[in-house]
C-alpha cells in the first residue's frame, strides 16, 4: 500500500512539474513576443491632418497619419488614433530600433528612434508639441525628447524654421514677391498674412543648427546621450541641412538640377533604408530630380499633367552611383505610379520587370493586392460588392 502511495505521489509531482514547465515556457514565449513590440499610448492628441493659416487656407504634408513608420516588409505604414486617448501596438519588430514619424500640426515631421520593447506615451501641452515618455527609463525619456529642447527651436506659427523653409507654398510666395511684385501685391495680397521671409528663416535656421550641434555635443560629453542616439541625431541634422540646401536650389532664380542631384547622391546610404526619414528622401529624389530628365515627357491625366513614370523607371535602371537597395526603392515608387496611371499592358510589363530586377515579391504582391490587379480579367474594370465578391464591369452589364 505504501509502495502504491509512493508511486502515485511521484506521478503527481511529475505531472505538476510538467504543467509548471509548460506554464513557464508559455509565459517566456509571451514575454519574448512582447519584447519585440512597441506600445504607443496617446493622450490629448490634437488635430494633426492639416494646419489652418491666418488666411484661412488649410494645408498638410504627406504622409497624413499621426505616426508613420517602415514595417518589416519595407513598406510605409501609418496609424491615426480614432480618439484623443488611444493605444496602438506595432508588433514583431525585426530590428533593434524603429524610426517613427510623428506629424505635428499637419506640416512638421518629427522623427524618433524607439527601441523595440518600449512602451511610449505621447502627451501634448498648450503648444501642442509632443512630449515623449518612456516607461521604466528616465534616461531614454530624456534622449527621446532631445529635439524638443533645442534653444530657439520654434519659429512662426509654432513650427521650426526648417519646416517653413521647406514648405512649398511659402517658398512660392517669397519667389513671387521678389520676381513678380505686381502679381504678389494684387492677386496674392490676401495671402500675405501667411508669408514668412526666407531670409529671416535662413538666419533662424543657422542659429538652430548651431544650438542643435552644441547641445548634441554637450550631452554626449556628459554621457547623457548614448553613442546610438548621438549618431542618430547627427544623421537627422545632416538630413535637415541637405534638404534645406535642396530647397534653396529648387527655388533659386535658376534652379541648378545638377547641384540638387549631387546633394541627394551624397546623402544616399543603404544602411538607412529602414528609416522612414530616408524613405521620404528617396521618394522626393524622383520628383525633384529624375522627372526632369530630358527624355521624360509629360502626359495628361485626370488630375492634370504628370511626368511619365515609365520613362523614369527605365532611366533608374541605368543610374550610376546609387546604392542597390535605394535603387530598388526608387523602382518601387515608380511602379506604384505606373499602376495608378497606365494601362494593364504597361502594368504587367513593369511589374514583371520590377520582380526580375529586385527579386522582391513581397512588395510586388502588396501592390497587386492593394490595386486589385487581376491580369486574367484583361483591361476590364474590376468591381467589388458589399460582400467583398469581385466582378468585372463587363459581367455586371
Amino acid at each position: 500500500m505504501k509502495r502504491k502511495l509512493l508511486i502515485i505521489s511521484i506521478l503527481i509531482s511529475i505531472i505538476f512539474a510538467g504543467c509548471h514547465n509548460t506554464s513557464v515556457k508559455t509565459n517566456k514565449k509571451a514575454t519574448d513576443k512582447k519584447a519585440n513590440d512597441i506600445v504607443f499610448i496617446f493622450k490629448n492628441v490634437p488635430a494633426y491632418k492639416n494646419f489652418t493659416f491666418p488666411s484661412g487656407i488649410s494645408s498638410g504634408s504627406f504622409p497624413p497619419s499621426l505616426i508613420s513608420y517602415i514595417n518589416n516588409n519595407g513598406l510605409m505604414w501609418g496609424y491615426n488614433p480614432p480618439q484623443k486617448v488611444d493605444t496602438f501596438t506595432i508588433k514583431n519588430i525585426q530590428t533593434d530600433y524603429l524610426e517613427v514619424l510623428y506629424k505635428f500640426q499637419g506640416l512638421e515631421n518629427i522623427y524618433y528612434l524607439f527601441r523595440k520593447g518600449d512602451t511610449i506615451e505621447f502627451t501634448c501641452g498648450k503648444n501642442l508639441y509632443p512630449h515623449v515618455k518612456r516607461y521604466t527609463s528616465e534616461k531614454l525619456t530624456k534622449q527621446y525628447n532631445f529635439q524638443a529642447n533645442i534653444k530657439d527651436r520654434q519659429s512662426k506659427f509654432g513650427f521650426e524654421s526648417f519646416t517653413l523653409l521647406t514648405f512649398g507654398p511659402n517658398r512660392k510666395l517669397n519667389k513671387a514677391k521678389v520676381e513678380h511684385p505686381d502679381f504678389y501685391n494684387t492677386t496674392l495680397k490676401r495671402l500675405h498674412v501667411d508669408f514668412v521671409s526666407v531670409d529671416t528663416l535662413r538666419k533662424q535656421f543657422k542659429n538652430y543648427i548651431r544650438n542643435y550641434q552644441n547641445r548634441l555635443d554637450s550631452l554626449h560629453r556628459k554621457n547623457e546621450l548614448s553613442e546610438t542616439y548621438y549618431k542618430y541625431y547627427s544623421y537627422l541634422l545632416k538630413r535637415k541641412k541637405t534638404v534645406a540646401a535642396i530647397y534653396d536650389n529648387l527655388y533659386a532664380r535658376k534652379s541648378n538640377l545638377n547641384q540638387i542631384d549631387t546633394l541627394y547622391r551624397g546623402f544616399f546610404n543603404d544602411s538607412l533604408i529602414h528609416y522612414i526619414s530616408y524613405d521620404r528622401m528617396v521618394n522626393a529624389f524622383i520628383w525633384n530630380v529624375l522627372q526632369y530628365d530630358k527624355n521624360v515627357k509629360l502626359f495628361r491625366s485626370s488630375d492634370g499633367s504628370n511626368s511619365d513614370s515609365r520613362q523614369i523607371f527605365d532611366n533608374i535602371n541605368i543610374l550610376k552611383n546609387i546604392p542597390p537597395k535605394t535603387k530598388n526603392l526608387l523602382r518601387f515608387y515608380c511602379l506604384r505610379d505606373i499602376i495608378e496611371n497606365f494601362s494593364v499592358e504597361d502594368i504587367h510589363k513593369y511589374l514583371s520587370e520590377y520582380t526580375q530586377l529586385t527579386h522582391d515579391s513581397v512588395k510586388a504582391n502588396y501592390l497587386i493586392k492593394k490595386y486589385n490587379l487581376n491580369f486574367k480579367t484583361s483591361n476590364d474594370l474590376l468591381l467589388k460588392n458589399e460582400q467583398g465578391t469581385r466582378i468585372t464591369f463587363k459581367n455586371l452589364l
